[in-house]
């Protein structure tokens, strides 16, 4: 047996890759279990962070941008609609997967 079949480094990147990946979910498991939120606060929150862990509550500066999307949401616009009036730029803003 070649040194190169045995120790192929593609087939290690690999199983490296899928180690990271199991070990990220746990980590994101682990936190959803404590009740935290395994990324990113959505737009219109922010994390917040103390000695017994995370936690997430309203951004009082984007508050009123968040009701005002809310409040043309209600009113029949699309998210395209909703960005241009209020003068943002798709690119600008990161929107939380359903």
């Amino acid at each position: 047996m070649d040194f190169h079949e045995f120790f192929d480094p593609n087939k290690l990147a690999a199983e490296h890759q899928a180690s990271i990946g199991r070990m990220a979910q746990r980590g994101m498991i682990a936190k959803a279990e404590r009740g935290e939120l395994p990324g990113r606060a959505s737009f219109g929150y922010r994390n917040v962070r103390t000695t017994k862990g995370t936690h997430i509550e309203i951004d009082r500066q984007a508050a009123p941008l968040v009701r005002r999307a809310f409040h043309l949401a209600a009113n029949g616009l699309s998210a395209g609609q909703i960005l241009a009036k209020l003068g943002k730029r798709k690119a600008d803003v990161t929107f939380a997967s359903p």
